[in-house]
């Protein structure tokens, strides 16, 4: 039971650290690879109920350990792991990108950007050749030399 303060009663507190005693034990048992683990709940001087919900865990965490199957992780992914908690990261265009000082940043932007105009200017002149070549085609012989272009 909680009192108006949030802590817990002292009455209350004393069954639940006697239960928490008596899973840590189960578990060493358990990690141990006993068996025949002996809860001794007189021991722990708990009530009925508090027995119950003792042995519900107990069963719970015996039959968790009997089905699940124990998994060891690939290498890749212990190595990437690694590398992220210690903060050593392949080092990658990005990170080599912010890391750059703001006027070679600013430089190579400009460039980027000048690289795309002229790349635009380009293939735009290539498309009004393109368009003039299919207008001068599709034109009559007889308007062919009234053409403005001409």
């Amino acid at each position: 039971m909680f009192s108006p303060d949030g802590m817990q009663n002292a009455q209350d507190k004393q069954p639940d650290q006697q239960i928490e005693d008596l899973l840590a034990a189960h578990l060493d048992a358990l990690m141990a690879g006993q068996a025949d683990f002996d809860p001794q709940f007189t021991r722990y001087d708990l009530t009925p109920a508090k027995i119950a919900e003792a042995t519900d865990l107990l069963n719970l965490a015996t039959r968790l350990r009997e089905t699940l199957v124990p998994v060891a992780p690939s290498e890749t992914y212990v190595n990437r792991l690694k590398r992220e908690l210690i903060g050593d990261q392949p080092v990658t265009l990005l990170v080599r990108w912010r890391k750059l000082p703001a006027h070679y940043q600013l430089a190579a932007k400009l460039g980027g950007l000048t690289l795309t105009a002229g790349l635009l200017l380009l293939a735009s002149r290539r498309a009004l050749t393109i368009l003039d070549a299919l207008q001068h085609r599709n034109q009559p012989e007889s308007d062919q030399g009234l053409s403005p272009a001409s």
